[in-house]
């Protein structure tokens, strides 16, 4: 089976997981965008398949602000290709701006600096790779929001602000401490270099049984 892939970005391979929407056994791949690159979560049978619950699907073209056109007219996907409501998103969410409705998740790459990246603009977040060691997004969540706490794992450090701390916990989206530990930095759109092209044949069936925008500065 082809699926059509969202355009303007780059693939690369993730880690064997499976798309977590209930029937959907698709493997997700991995779609990065930007520079610095941000990278979002990607199933391309849900890409396809979009369920209305999951919200409108993001512009390309001209509709959409962070988003351009090709020579032949195909809209380029400079954004998260999924509505922040899928589950693959959801679960990655850390922040949420009511007044814009600008989401923030957890950067998918592997190997990436621990970082934040909104799903509608190429703001970026980012904890300083001497502070944070390791980050793991918790299945609690802030009450009355779909935005998890994480847990944090720090270096040792003379940093004043986690001198003496091997750890915490908190929600991103209210929790000044860990806002107080991030750096921000508005990236470009696109990645500098040529995109892979968006049309891809999958490895199967995949429903058969077989700016200061979320998080302060």
């Amino acid at each position: 089976t082809v699926y059509n892939l969202p355009q303007g970005g780059t693939y690369s391979q993730g880690n064997g997981k499976l798309c977590s929407t209930p029937g959907c056994h698709f493997e997700v791949t991995l779609y990065s965008v930007g520079s610095p690159s941000r990278t979002y979560p990607l199933c391309p049978y849900c890409f396809n398949n979009p369920l209305p619950e999951w919200g409108e699907m993001p512009e390309t073209g001209e509709e959409g602000e962070n988003s351009e056109t090709t020579k032949g007219g195909r809209g380029l996907m400079l954004q998260c290709p999924h509505p922040d409501k899928h589950p693959l998103i959801q679960a990655l969410q850390v922040s949420r701006d009511r007044a814009t409705g600008e989401v923030w998740i957890l950067d998918s790459k592997p190997g990436n600096k621990w970082q934040f990246i909104s799903t509608r603009s190429s703001l970026v977040k980012w904890f300083p790779k001497n502070l944070v060691k390791r980050l793991i997004v918790m299945s609690k969540k802030l009450p009355d929001t779909s935005s998890h706490f994480v847990q944090l794992e720090f270096h040792e450090s003379t940093d004043d602000r986690i001198k003496g701390k091997k750890g915490y916990t908190g929600c991103p989206e209210n929790d000044e401490f860990i806002q107080s530990l991030l750096k921000s930095h508005e990236g470009s759109a696109r990645k500098i270099g040529r995109a892979r092209r968006g049309n891809g044949r999958g490895g199967g069936r995949g429903r058969s049984g077989n700016r200061k925008r979320g998080l302060k500065r």
